[in-house]
């Protein structure tokens, strides 16, 4: 069965464990009703302090298929030795510090042939003039608007190769905003369309009543208030795996979003159709909270 690499400091790899154990409860071992004991733990760690016995049993079910673990938490330990071949996706919670630790560690996925996935989660802290830790070509690599691929093979003296220019959304982020296949033209026109469907449905006068608010800019800056603070209480604790924003959804964009489209947000529904919001939940405070100031 695949599994999700989530590479990080020994604080991130803790925290991370932590933070699944709390959300899933008793959902976290599989099957249904099983044994409560890490073999049956749909997620774990590795590092160096970690048991051997049980960094043992994580290289050694995936490869007899019996693993029950879909997410992995770990360090650059788990580079030494370990070679699996059911990685189908990485995750870096920071930016790694050289091209030849990012190179490195992103080569666990993908050994079996099958496409895979590489994901790195930052703040404006990595990336900081300041931060001297993180080379300029990992900073670019984070930031830059170029293709991720060919900065990376020309970093190790390589040039890319496209076998089909038409099709270049697998390649990375950037080259899928640009690419023009029909798939992904399709794809945008679809979500435009989609957009604009929502739009006249939140927008639509169907009593000769305007549906909209009417909200000052007086109002928007307390509305943008109160959503910071709840997001400041969002913390589980002295830390969060990768941010608030990483682990709730409850973004600085989120905020932003919400007061670009207050004057449309007449209902919870409506706040789950326009903005981008991770669950229920979030979309029910942004509600309370523009309902509250715009009264």
């Amino acid at each position: 069965m695949p599994l999700t690499l989530v590479y990080g400091t020994l604080d991130v790899c803790a925290e991370g464990f932590m933070y699944f154990s709390k959300m899933l409860g008793n959902k976290q071992y599989f099957p249904k009703g099983a044994a409560q004991i890490s073999r049956n733990r749909l997620f774990s760690q590795y590092h160096a302090q970690y048991p051997q016995h049980e960094k043992d049993t994580l290289t050694n079910d995936p490869i007899n298929n019996i693993c029950k673990a879909r997410v992995l938490f770990v360090t650059v330990a788990f580079g030494i030795g370990v070679d699996l071949p059911c990685i189908r996706q990485v995750i870096h919670i920071g930016v790694p510090r050289t091209m030849e630790e990012y190179f490195q560690e992103i080569g666990r996925a993908g050994r079996d042939g099958l496409p895979a996935v590489a994901t790195i989660y930052y703040n404006c802290y990595d990336l900081k003039s300041g931060k001297s830790s993180v080379d300029p070509v990992m900073k670019e690599l984070a930031s830059g608007d170029g293709c991720k691929r060919k900065l990376i093979l020309s970093y190790f003296g390589h040039e890319l190769i496209r076998a089909n220019t038409t099709t270049i959304h697998t390649c990375c982020d950037n080259d899928a905003a640009k690419c023009e296949c029909d798939d992904c033209l399709s794809r945008s026109l679809a979500l435009e369309m989609q957009d604009a469907t929502v739009e006249d449905n939140i927008t639509s006068d169907d009593s000769s009543e305007n549906l909209d608010l009417s909200i000052t800019v007086f109002q928007k800056n307390k509305i943008r208030e109160a959503l910071r603070k709840h997001m400041e209480t969002l913390y589980f604790g002295p830390s969060c795996v990768g941010g608030v924003s990483l682990a709730t959804g409850f973004t600085t964009d989120l905020i932003d979003k919400t007061i670009e489209n207050s004057e449309h947000l007449t209902s919870v529904e409506a706040v789950e159709n326009l903005l981008p919001v991770f669950c229920n939940e979030n979309a029910k405070v942004i509600y309370d909270i523009v309902t509250r100031f715009s009264s």
